[in-house]
């Protein structure tokens, strides 16, 4: 999630080309993770019930490095492609890690 975020972020700021040749690297990289930690029971989370303020707080208060950078990513999308599993991963992170 974050790779390919990341990657949106700048796509930009560098040559297309750069840019294009990048983004299937993202994809596979993503895919990769998924495939490596994802189990069926963590298919699809339910919905979260804090809104983005309160996910990027509990973040925060968190302190994990990772639970902040994946929430901040997440938010990002969300604000992008509204959808509820972006803010149900983010809730499950903040709690896990």
């Amino acid at each position: 999630m974050t790779g390919p975020c990341a990657l949106r972020r700048i796509a930009s700021h560098v040559d297309p080309a750069t840019a294009r040749a990048a983004f299937p690297y993202a994809w596979q990289a993503a895919a990769a993770l998924y495939c490596g930690y994802a189990t069926r029971e963590a298919a699809r989370p339910g919905e979260s019930s804090l809104a983005p303020a309160e996910l990027a707080g509990r973040a925060v208060e968190n302190g994990n490095d990772h639970a902040i950078k994946f929430t901040e990513a997440l938010l990002d999308e969300n604000e992008l492609r509204s959808d509820p599993v972006y803010l149900a991963a983010a809730q499950d992170a903040v709690s896990r890690l």
